[in-house]
């Protein structure tokens, strides 16, 4: 979490556990609440982790399932590269075999 994100969700929560209570508020700048972007930023910052959650879900996900499948050339960044001669060599011991990540769907 991005420390401007830290910052918004303590003064999100100061604002709601103490009713508004601006003496006190941890909030450096001016007062978020008061000129009506605390809303905004809480909002942009639930979308943003959003978004990290489901890339990191989606690679967690597909290292699973080539977790199963094992090191395989079918799960290697290299396989069906012909711009690469990484392959050569590496088909017995899969020496040079790196996971190929979340496939592009599409």
């Amino acid at each position: 979490m991005t420390e401007e994100a830290k910052r918004t969700a303590v003064a999100l929560r100061h604002c709601f556990l103490y009713e508004l209570d601006c003496k006190n508020c941890p909030s450096t700048d001016e007062c978020d609440w008061h000129n009506g972007t605390m809303p905004l930023k809480a909002a942009d910052i639930i979308e943003s982790l959003s978004a990290q959650l489901d890339q990191v879900t989606r690679e967690r996900d597909a290292a699973v399932e080539d977790m199963i499948l094992g090191r395989i050339c079918a799960t290697c960044r290299h396989h069906n590269n012909s711009a690469t001669s990484k392959c050569m060599g590496c088909l017995s011991w899969h020496s040079n075999w790196q996971w190929r990540g979340v496939e592009v769907e599409g």
